[in-house]
């Protein structure tokens, strides 16, 4: 019989397999219905269709219901995106959804998560964590006259409201924005589109937060296709001045 202090620890072999603890492109799903595994894959069917709404594509077997002992779901999904920008975004999309009368959806990343976790309940709500469940919500807002205008570099996003007479009080977002070139809307006026000196950012929801970058340098120009899908970048001081991207994978 052999010696069981004498035995290797199989995780400290050289040609052990190596843990992925990179879980960037993961993000999470709460409070969803809790049912059996046969609702579960009509559950999933569910969730796929409405992310087709938003022009969003998960693959079914991405989306993971874990099932107790009692062969139950735990009302909570996992989702593996293409990348680390589309799982924000698949967060961000589904978060705040209201499923039905009784289940209010709520999503972040894993890393968010875990994050939040770790956090004590006094401190004040992150950027990330904030609903972005329609990316549009400013320019759907009916009861407000929205604009923007850009004093150099400085961009402010405000609203009308004959009621307020401080102009601190019609603020968009409690914070300015920063952009080196003319900021633009996205066809379709998901995103505000902001040019810095080393990247594009993409922001959208209630509070203005970037949800997707493109990590292209110098950029002058941007041009996005009318379905948002993919973008164009123009950097006249680089190697490949004109570069086209698939918007959603950033690539």
């Amino acid at each position: 019989m052999a010696n069981v202090n004498q035995v290797e620890d199989p995780r400290k072999r050289q040609d052990a397999p190596k843990l992925d603890e990179d879980f960037s492109k993961y993000f999470l799903i709460n409070n969803l219905p809790k049912c059996n595994e046969a609702k579960s894959k009509k559950l999933i069917e569910l969730l796929i269709k409405l992310y087709q709404k938003k022009s969003y594509t998960i693959d079914p077997e991405k989306i993971t219901m874990p099932l107790n002992d009692e062969g139950m779901t735990e009302g909570v999904a996992f989702v593996v995106a293409s990348s680390e920008e589309q799982a924000k975004l698949g967060a961000a999309i589904i978060n705040d959804y209201q499923l039905d009368k009784s289940h209010l959806l709520s999503a972040s990343q894993i890393t968010d998560f875990e994050k939040i976790m770790q956090t004590s309940d006094s401190v004040e709500e992150t950027a990330s964590s904030y609903s972005l469940m329609d990316l549009r919500d400013p320019l759907l807002d009916t009861k407000h006259e929205h604009f923007l205008y850009q004093l150099g570099k400085d961009v402010h996003i405000k609203f009308h409201d004959a009621n307020l007479t401080s102009p601190a009080e019609c603020s968009l977002i409690p914070h300015t924005l920063q952009s080196d070139k003319n900021v633009q809307w996205s066809p379709k006026g998901t995103y505000l589109i902001i040019i810095k000196h080393d990247k594009v950012e993409f922001h959208g929801g209630k509070k203005m937060m970037p949800i997707i970058t493109i990590p292209e340098q110098k950029v002058d120009f941007v041009s996005m296709s009318p379905c948002e899908r993919y973008l164009l970048t123009y950097a006249p001081m680089s190697k490949n001045p004109y570069v086209i991207w698939n918007f959603q994978l950033v690539e």
